[in-house]
């Protein structure tokens, strides 16, 4: 599987994890009769982003026409990568009541608060390969028959926030009175689950010495994420540079959900008007 955005990620893991339930009840004896299993149109809740943590409720019509309760249903799912678990989470146990059809909901999450730094970066900045194991299991007749199954899947992550570029090539400047700002655009694309998040860039401009300038900007995520860094330098250093090439850097730290990815970029301002 590949998916680009975390939204189409976990409702893909939630129609796996249906999948698993169907091939469950077909492994459970024949006593408990026919068992279907249906996630009603339109009624998926898509993740949620509360605060760090990532959730999604799947509703679940299991519909049980043999003689017996179908008790105890459990999902349990974990994430690793690279054998680091990532999240390990149960849903709560329901049952599937004889004789008729049964509106339940299971819910998935992921805590970003339990994954370390270097793999919260991977996560939202970077791609690579998951492994998801899941396991769901059932049983009636008062619980003395259950069973169980397990599946293992590969998963292609793909950056939560990608195609982040600072443009050094599209340098302009303004006077502002007093001094010249130069100004240098950014852009990225973000996973729809992080609307209204905020991103932090932290960026200065340095020659191999000294910093010439730094620049901070704040953008909330939305459809279009882009804008400009506006550094301050004084008249002087300005006219300076336009007399004498000197090729700078300019380094950033762009920050969102307590992650961060290092840029640098060559700056050319001699000459530039």
């Amino acid at each position: 599987m590949r998916w680009g955005l975390l939204a189409v990620r976990l409702s893909i893991v939630a129609v796996n994890l249906i999948i698993i339930a169907i091939i469950l009840m077909s492994v459970l004896p024949l006593a408990t009769g026919k068992v279907q299993v249906a996630v009603p149109e339109d009624e998926g809740a898509g993740p949620v982003m509360d605060g760090r943590k990532v959730t999604m409720s799947v509703p679940v019509d299991i519909t049980n026409d043999g003689y017996f309760d179908i008790e105890g249903l459990t999902v349990r799912f974990k994430i690793t990568d690279g054998g680091r678990v990532l999240s390990e989470r149960s849903s709560e146990p329901v049952d599937a009541k004889a004789g008729r059809i049964n509106h339940l909901n299971i819910s998935i999450m992921m805590d970003l608060d339990e994954i370390d730094e270097e793999h919260l970066e991977r996560l939202v900045f970077g791609s690579g390969i998951l492994d998801l194991d899941v396991t769901v299991e059932g049983g009636y007749s008062l619980g003395l028959v259950r069973a169980s199954i397990s599946i293992r899947e590969h998963m292609d992550w793909e950056p939560m926030v990608k195609g982040v570029e600072i443009d050094t090539s599209k340098v302009w400047w303004e006077n502002n009175g007093s001094n010249m700002d130069m100004l240098v655009p950014y852009h990225f694309e973000a996973s729809g689950i992080l609307r209204g998040e905020r991103v932090a860039i932290d960026a200065e401009i340095v020659n191999s010495t000294s910093a010439l300038g730094s620049a901070s900007a704040g953008i909330i995520i939305g459809d279009v994420n882009d804008g400009e860094l506006r550094f301050v330098v004084p008249q002087d250093r300005y006219l300076w540079l336009q007399e004498h090439p000197e090729k700078l850097t300019l380094v950033a730290d762009i920050s969102v959900m307590g992650a961060t990815m290092h840029l640098e970029r060559p700056l050319e301002t001699g000459g530039v008007t």
